[in-house]
């Protein structure tokens, strides 16, 4: 008589529990598969605030995920995690983010329309210095 109250009132109960805990695992995981393109547009808002560090986070992160294949993401990656690591003073991890802009699409340039002169003229600067020769 006892296990068949106990069945009566325990199994409804485990499984709400069961259904809340899978509710609650989907929305953890949920939160936690921000796409790398998410990313990307998080980091450089991060960068337009002026959050230098939390944008080097977020691109970092969009970096692990963003397609080897996407090469015009992964320059602009590239380019806003050398102006990031540049303003927070990492100068040589800065100069190897705008190097790999070059390695990804060779001679191309920020687009002076877009960014201010100091930008353009620092990865510029950045670049000439880097080259073989210079």
């Amino acid at each position: 008589m006892k296990s068949a109250i106990l069945k009566q009132f325990c199994l409804p109960i485990l499984i709400c529990v069961l259904v809340v805990n899978a509710m609650i695992n989907t929305l953890v995981h949920a939160s936690q598969t921000i796409t790398g393109v998410q990313r990307v547009k998080e980091g450089i808002t991060a960068y337009g605030h002026g959050e230098y560090d939390d944008a080097i986070f977020k691109l970092e992160m969009a970096k692990i995920q963003i397609s080897e294949g996407d090469k015009e993401r992964l320059w602009k990656v590239h380019f806003y995690l050398g102006l990031s690591y540049c303003l927070t003073g990492e100068n040589d991890e800065a100069r190897k983010q705008f190097i790999k802009t070059q390695e990804l699409i060779k001679n191309r340039l920020p687009d002076s329309h877009m960014y201010s002169p100091k930008i353009v003229k620092m990865f510029n600067n950045t670049i000439v210095l880097t080259r073989p020769g210079a």
